[in-house]
């Protein structure tokens, strides 16, 4: 998941929700 991750994140076009996901997670 974290290498997955790492990838979307390079691309920037996933960073929203994957930060949102993270952020719920911290959150929660």
């Amino acid at each position: 998941v974290k290498k997955a991750e790492k990838k979307l994140r390079k691309t920037g076009k996933w960073r929203k929700e994957i930060d949102m996901a993270t952020l719920s997670k911290e959150t929660f």
